[in-house]
């Protein structure tokens, strides 16, 4: 069992206190990829290694090196706490040795492949050995490196890991590197939701507020239903203070639209319209999660 506040020497103290959130760790999982083999054969069989072998190799999965990088994903004060003994690390990858250019630009802009977080910090390459280099160049051009975060994946890590490394920041500014806090404080945060409501609803909310532009600017989705696992009915509430178009009009522009999502999964789906969140009882607002659709994100992204 771990102590509550293990015996930090001074070397230790210091580390944790110069590495923040979006810092990166070169290096640090040899040892790791070779024994967690649930974690390294996962990410070996998604999409961006389409045929992972059976085997691990220490130091790589088969052909395919481990990723250079891992980004720290804990909250700066947690990372510099010294009761808390771990942190947590996603693989940072090479993207552009996997996607399309157009598929970069994308995940840049938070509009595909939202799994993916694409770092910002220019020159990452400076930090590899020659033979990681000369990888990397074996499938993309090295003046157009694209580096992404693995959401998908944490490890944890012990702080001993820290000492006597040099801090590496993931991000060009102090702004983008608050924004990756920002998105992994927000997908904690995410709201427990039926299964068709992430697979059919959102997806199909999200081409409504393309289609209908400006008209559903400041619209608040929530959804109600009676069971997260097996849902017999749900009902999207929309909440529109801010809108400057009556409330009707706004649940006329998404009623086909949910009718048509209730129709193609077997679940009856209805729309109820309200001008501001007190127009919703007290019950059905706790009983509701609220639905986050970015329209910059949406619209930008076209």
């Amino acid at each position: 069992m771990l102590r509550s506040v293990l015996p930090f020497d001074s070397d230790l103290v210091a580390a944790c206190g110069r590495f923040e959130q979006g810092h990166l760790l070169l290096n640090p999982l040899t040892a790791y990829v070779a024994r967690a083999g649930v974690v390294a054969s996962s990410w070996a069989t998604d999409h961006v290694f389409p045929n992972p072998p059976r085997s691990l190799e220490v130091g790589g999965v088969g052909s395919e090196p481990e990723p250079p990088f891992f980004i720290i994903r804990d909250q700066t004060c947690d990372v510099q706490k010294l009761n808390i003994p771990f942190i947590h690390a996603s693989p940072v990858f090479n993207g552009s040795k996997h996607f399309k250019a157009g598929e970069i630009q994308r995940i840049r802009s938070r509009t595909q492949f939202l799994y993916y977080y694409a770092v910002t910090a220019p020159n990452l390459k400076n930090y590899l050995t020659n033979a990681q280099t000369a990888e990397q160049e074996r499938k993309s051009d090295p003046d157009d490196w694209a580096w992404l975060v693995d959401l998908r994946i944490q490890i944890p890590l012990d702080k001993g890991v820290l000492v006597g490394r040099d801090v590496i920041s993931a991000f060009a500014s102090r702004e983008d590197q608050i924004e990756f806090g920002q998105e992994l404080g927000h997908r904690a945060d995410r709201p427990a939701l039926p299964t068709v409501v992430d697979d059919e609803m959102i997806p199909a909310l999200e081409r409504a507020v393309i289609d209908a532009e400006e008209s559903l600017r400041g619209v608040q989705f929530r959804v109600i239903t009676d069971s997260i696992s097996n849902p017999t009915k749900l009902e999207l509430v929309l909440i529109t203070p801010h809108t400057g178009i009556d409330a009707e009009t706004i649940r006329a522009l998404i009623g086909d639209v949910v009718e048509s999502v209730g129709n193609d999964i077997g679940v009856p789906c209805s729309v109820r319209s309200c001008g501001t969140d007190r127009e919703v009882c007290a019950a059905d607002y706790r009983d509701s999660n609220r639905i986050d659709i970015n329209l910059e994100q949406h619209t930008e992204g076209q």
